[in-house]
């Protein structure tokens, strides 16, 4: 294995260390920078995915007014069908 790096926020990216590790903790650093590539992914597509509800929200936001409107003038219900205005009788 090569050298090993350090994340740090303190320095503000990744630093070379230059330690190689001992070949009784390879398996599990390998293990360990795998798990930390899944969890890189899974955020990435978390990020994506919040976009996208956050995108899919303020489009209903704008069709909720009109699908209102439309059910207030009973506009919503199937022409086959009869509207519920004709159904219920006060």
């Amino acid at each position: 294995m090569g050298t090993w790096y350090c994340e740090s926020r303190i320095c503000g990216g990744t630093v070379p260390i230059g330690i190689r590790p001992s070949h009784k903790w390879e398996g599990e650093l390998r293990v360990y920078m795998r798990l930390k590539t899944i969890n890189s992914e899974v955020q990435a597509r978390l990020a994506w995915m919040r976009e996208l509800q956050s995108q899919t929200q303020e489009e209903l936001d704008a069709l909720l007014p009109s699908v209102l409107d439309r059910a207030f003038k009973g506009e919503l219900w199937p022409p086959s069908r009869p509207s519920p205005k004709s159904i219920v009788r006060i």
